[in-house]
């Protein structure tokens, strides 16, 4: 279950950056947070229904999601001065890596807090 997601977004790495060059990265970017925040709305009622379910879902996500990270060194390139670029990379992919030692320690510790 867990890397199901993952599955998902190894196979649209490539694409997204490619489809950022022909369709605009803020359009593809955009579409590959919203399109994921949507189908997470079904994941409850997919893991009621049947794990496979749920499993195929998480694969959909990945799939949508994987464009982001492509579309963002696109959008990258085409508004950021070269100057200013590997300050802009650094600080700006740092975000993701901050906001993960903050976030998994809390969501575990809501979970035990709760009772899940």
């Amino acid at each position: 279950v867990l890397s199901s997601f993952r599955w998902g977004y190894m196979t649209t790495q490539i694409i997204g950056g490619r489809l950022a060059e022909l369709y605009g990265s803020k359009r593809v970017y955009g579409l590959g947070l919203f399109i994921p925040a949507l189908l997470m709305l079904l994941h409850p009622v997919a893991a009621r229904i049947d794990a496979k379910l749920f499993i195929a879902l998480r694969v959909l996500v990945g799939v949508f999601e994987g464009v982001t990270w492509p579309a963002m060194h696109a959008l990258t390139a085409r508004w950021v001065p070269i100057g200013e670029r590997s300050s802009w990379v650094s600080q700006t992919y740092f975000g993701s890596t901050f906001g993960m030692i903050f976030t998994f320690p809390m969501c575990g510790f809501i979970i035990s807090s709760i009772g899940w």
